[in-house]
């Protein structure tokens, strides 16, 4: 998290993994928008294949819960 102006804002660098709060945040998309493509972008720092890989499989899973009608609730 950053500051600015003295509001906290999370800045993406597509660096790292999925910080908890865009997932909280990809889970309310889900919800209000059901099962649409995602894409997990990594344009620096290029981790190993098997943490792109788990990235992904999260995505997926939340995606599969809403695709077979559950709520999404939690990250």
């Amino acid at each position: 998290m950053n500051d600015a102006d003295g509001v906290r804002v999370l800045v993406d660098d597509h660096g790292a993994p999925v910080a908890n709060a865009v997932w909280r945040l990809y889970v309310l998309a889900l919800d209000r928008f059901g099962a649409v493509p995602t894409l997990i972008e990594w344009d620096t720092n290029l981790p190993a294949l098997d943490v792109l890989l788990g990235e992904a499989a999260e995505a997926e899973r939340l995606l599969e819960r809403v695709e077979r009608g559950a709520h999404v609730c939690a990250a």
